[in-house]
C-alpha cells in the first residue's frame, strides 16, 4: 500500500505558522474585548442603556435589514436572468460581477462624488433630494444605495449557483405537467433554493453587521451621529476619542449581535438541509 505523502507531524508543522498567526490576530482582540466588558460590567450596562449606544444598534440593524431585502430582490432577478441561456449571457454575467470587484474605499468615494449636492452627476439631474449624504434624511439611504449597487451581484452569484444545482429532470417534469413560468418559480425553484437563499442572506448579514468603509468614507457617520454604526463607533472610540473601554463595549455588542443573527440563519439552513 502506498504510504501517505505527509505524516500527521508534517501537517502540524506546515499549519503551525498560520495557526499561530491566526490565534495572535484574532484571539488577542477577542479576549481583550471579553475581559474589558466583564471587568467593567456595571459601566457596560450603563453605557448599553444610553441613547447613543441604542442609536448605533438601530442604525446598524436598519441598514442591514433594508439593504438585505433590496439586494436579495434584485439579486434574485439577476440570478434568474443569468440562468437563462441567451445571446450575450456571458457578457451579462461579467457586467453583474464587476461591481463586486470594486474596493469599498473607491466605492464610497465615488458615490460621495456622484451624490454631491451641487456638483455631483446625479444632482445635476435629480437635484438635492433624499440621496444627499450631507443631509440627515438622505445619508442612510446614500449608504444603502452604494451598498446595493455593489453587493446585489454577490447575492446574484450565490443564487445563480443554487439555480444551476436544481435537477434538470425536475424542471422537465414540471414543463411536461404544464406548469407555467410563475408556477415553476413559486412552487419548484423557490422551495429548492431556500438553503441557498439562507446562505446568501447569512453572508450579507455578517458583512453588513461589520460594515465600515462604506459608512466611514461616504458619510463619516454623519451628519451628527445619524449614520454611525457599531463598527465606525468602535473605531472612533479607539482612535479618535482615545476611549478604548467604550470601544471594547461597542465591539462586544457588535460581535454578540452578529453571532446571534448568524446562529439563527445557520439553524434555519440546517433545518432545510435535514428535511
Amino acid at each position: 500500500m502506498r504510504s501517505a505523502l505527509y505524516s500527521f507531524k508534517d501537517l502540524i508543522i506546515l499549519i503551525l505558522p498560520a495557526l499561530i498567526f491566526s490565534l495572535a490576530y484574532y484571539l488577542y482582540p477577542i479576549s481583550m474585548t471579553i475581559y474589558s466588558v466583564f471587568s467593567n460590567m456595571n459601566e457596560f450596562l450603563e453605557f448599553l442603556n444610553t441613547p447613543l449606544m441604542k442609536s448605533y444598534i438601530v442604525h446598524n440593524l436598519y441598514i442591514t435589514g433594508v439593504a438585505v431585502v433590496l439586494e436579495f430582490a434584485f439579486g434574485l432577478m439577476l440570478a434568474l436572468i443569468m440562468a437563462e441561456r441567451f445571446r450575450g449571457s456571458k457578457f451579462f454575467m461579467v457586467l453583474v460581477v464587476l461591481p463586486w470587484a470594486v474596493p469599498d474605499l473607491l466605492l464610497a468615494k465615488t458615490w460621495r462624488w456622484l451624490l454631491m449636492p451641487k456638483y455631483g452627476v446625479y444632482s445635476q439631474f435629480l437635484g438635492p433630494i433624499l440621496l444627499n449624504p450631507n443631509e440627515f434624511t438622505g445619508a442612510v439611504w446614500a449608504i444603502i444605495l452604494a451598498d446595493f449597487w455593489k453587493c446585489s451581484s454577490f447575492i446574484a452569484l450565490i443564487l445563480y449557483g443554487g439555480l444551476l444545482g436544481i435537477p434538470q429532470d425536475v424542471i422537465d417534469a414540471a414543463k411536461i405537467d404544464g406548469a407555467s413560468g410563475w408556477s415553476m418559480f413559486r412552487w419548484i425553484k423557490i422551495p429548492l433554493l431556500k438553503p441557498t437563499i439562507m446562505v446568501a442572506i447569512l453572508f450579507r448579514v455578517i458583512q453588513l453587521m461589520g460594515i465600515f468603509a462604506t459608512v466611514y468614507f461616504l458619510t463619516w457617520g454623519g451628519p451628527g451621529n445619524s449614520t454611525q454604526v457599531l463598527s465606525t463607533a468602535a473605531y472612533n472610540y479607539f482612535f479618535k476619542f482615545y476611549d478604548p473601554i467604550r470601544g471594547y463595549f461597542v465591539a462586544f455588542v457588535n460581535v454578540i449581535l452578529g453571532l446571534a443573527i448568524s446562529l439563527y440563519f445557520i439553524f434555519k439552513i440546517r433545518g432545510y438541509l435535514t428535511r
